[in-house]
């Protein structure tokens, strides 16, 4: 996996990441983020919704992955993996202010004081927000000592 997430980039409702016609999950892919493919009708959909829940899509594959590489680089020591996992927290670390206050409908915010748990900027919700921050916090710090084994 290539990183190459974009503050620009609002998320969306995963929930909206489904076939209208038939029910079916689309197929993920994360070459094209720009159209998006029934694997039950074969229909190609190009909506604003459906990208929106491909970048939360995204983002869950990320977070997921870079939690991947630090158990592989504990066990391997191969810098390649190091550098990745480096260059998206210091992606996100340094512009997660530039990333739109937003919901799921794509409603843009000045600040998420005030508002409740159904805004975001990685994500459009504070709660899956939080979970991201605990898995990157498990990985980078209790992880690399064996402390912690999550459950």
């Amino acid at each position: 996996m290539i990183f190459k997430d974009n503050y620009e980039w609002l998320s969306g409702w995963i929930h909206d990441y489904f076939c209208d016609k038939d029910g079916a999950e689309l197929l993920f892919d994360l070459n094209h983020s720009d159209y998006f493919v029934c694997p039950v009708c074969h229909f190609k959909y190009t909506d604003i919704k459906r990208k929106r829940a491909w970048i939360t899509k995204y983002r869950y594959q990320l977070f997921a992955l870079l939690e991947e590489y630090s158990k592989q680089y504990l066990e391997t020591r191969k810098e390649e993996l190091l550098h990745f996992i480096n260059d998206a927290l210091a992606y996100y670390s340094s512009n997660y202010s530039k990333f739109a206050v937003h919901n799921k409908d794509g409603d843009i915010f000045d600040t998420i004081d005030n508002h409740s748990n159904n805004f975001g900027r990685i994500t459009s919700q504070g709660l899956n927000e939080a979970m991201i921050g605990i898995r990157v916090v498990h990985y980078t710090s209790f992880g690399s000592r064996n402390k912690y084994k999550a459950g």
